[in-house]
């Protein structure tokens, strides 16, 4: 039988990923989403709150400066991204 929990070290990522993306992506969404001038407009800010959390590089292998995660921790923080991300129009 395949276990599908979570250990506690992926609990814990999925917990930051999740506060990450109410705190930083839920605000500037709809923003974002009625931009008629994304570059402008583009959260930098939020990208280098996301780099200083390892969130960009959570599918890079350890060689190349990422935490070199397995695939299952890899979807657990890709999940919240996508979830809000999905959230904003797309042009």
């Amino acid at each position: 039988m395949i276990d599908f929990d979570l250990t506690d070290e992926q609990k814990a990522l999925q917990k930051m990923a999740r506060e990450f993306a109410e705190r930083e992506i839920r605000p500037i969404a709809e923003k974002l989403d009625r931009s008629e001038n994304l570059l402008q407009d583009f959260p930098w800010d939020m990208i280098k709150k996301a780099s200083k959390l390892g969130l960009r590089t959570v599918a890079l292998p350890e060689e190349y400066g990422g935490p070199d995660f397995d695939l299952r921790t890899w979807v657990v923080l890709r999940y919240r991204e996508v979830n809000y991300r999905s959230r904003m129009r797309v042009r």
